[in-house]
């Protein structure tokens, strides 16, 4: 019985620790887990080059990591430079989208005015006056456009110090990984055993997810950037990106844009675009399904019910960003308490 609530006790430690380390460590502690990702990934190849070539790490790593952060800042510059044009060009046709979604909106108001016999108008009314009154979404539109301009550009180069800053520690971490696992010893932490019973799981499953979500995610952009390119979309890498981040939700998917999509083009008789999206929705959905369990495999073995719940109450208690913190701060707890019971059994 005491074992038990001892247990009890320990996991709700543990959950209280995983909640304030995402709640306050999380953001300022990105960059550094970025830069270990990106060592776990040129570490093997940095060993792999000294072992074949007879080179010294000191010519080796410096030009793993010329070569790396000329590949990445190419990539980052070509793809963020066409979201940027894309966006820019979207805000600009906004307000005629807006006008658009209006116009079919204030028939299908007229329609159901029709079809239940209200009074003519009194539809479009009631649904103006609960959401936006007719005009105040082109003001809105007007007021908030500029501004969210700006917050991007100072967003890009936010995120632009945030990638010096990655380089900069992936560096360091190929260049001398002993020597800083060595000073970390020499800080004799208070229970330095516990916190390593915990760390080489939680560094093994958490690598994994964000590995398995990170292939996915491109192949999924991309996939859905081809689909759109070839429905001649003037913003297919925008929604492509904003496909993925949706696919990346359990049970929701990319067929949350492609159905739709697809049936709309079909009902408007381009039976080829309805083609293209609907196989991009299958070619997404058959990625994911045959991918994920081999790229994740029974390494952490949790049900989609809770990562479903981990994303509500991510957003509860972390806001927007709780999408990702959500499922990362689930897969940790459920990792700790697999510790802690296999540590109670022996």
């Amino acid at each position: 019985m005491r074992k038990n609530r001892k247990q009890w006790y320990t996991n709700i430690g543990i959950g209280i620790a995983i909640y304030l380390c995402f709640r306050f460590l999380f953001f300022p502690f990105l960059p550094l887990i970025f830069a270990f990702l990106f060592y776990r990934l040129l570490e093997p190849i940095s060993r792999y080059l000294q072992k074949c070539s007879y080179l010294s790490k000191k010519m080796v790593v410096p030009g793993i990591m010329v070569i790396f952060t000329l590949v990445s800042g190419s990539l980052i510059y070509c793809v963020g430079w066409k979201i940027w044009e894309q966006f820019c060009s979207f805000t600009q046709q906004l307000p005629a989208y807006i006008s658009f979604l209006e116009k079919v909106l204030g028939q299908i108001c007229e329609n159901c005015d029709q079809t239940f016999c209200i009074a003519k108008g009194k539809t479009w009314t009631y649904v103006t006056g609960h959401f936006l009154k007719n005009g105040d979404t082109m003001k809105m539109l007007n007021c908030y456009l500029p501004q969210s301009v700006v917050f991007c550009a100072k967003c890009m180069m936010y995120w632009l110090g945030v990638y010096g800053l990655v380089l900069l520690l992936t560096f360091l971490l190929l260049w001398d990984m002993q020597g800083i696992k060595g000073q970390i010893k020499g800080w004799r932490l208070v229970c330095v055993k516990e916190a390593k019973r915990y760390w080489h799981p939680l560094e093994r499953a958490g690598f994994v997810y964000l590995k398995t979500q990170g292939i996915l995610f491109l192949a999924v952009a991309i996939i859905s950037s081809l689909g759109f390119f070839f429905t001649k979309s003037p913003y297919q890498i925008l929604f492509g990106i904003l496909v993925a981040c949706i696919d990346a939700i359990p049970l929701l998917g990319s067929g949350l844009i492609f159905i739709p999509l697809a049936v709309l083009m079909f009902w408007k008789g381009k039976i080829y675009y309805g083609l293209i999206y609907g196989i991009t929705f299958l070619v997404c959905q058959g990625l994911r399904q045959i991918w994920e369990p081999k790229l994740m495999g029974d390494q952490l073995g949790i049900h989609p019910f809770f990562f479903i719940l981990s994303m509500y109450f991510g957003v509860r208690l972390f806001g927007p960003v709780g999408v990702i913190t959500g499922p990362l701060a689930c897969v940790a707890f459920f990792v700790c308490m697999k510790v802690n019971a296999e540590a109670n059994q022996e």
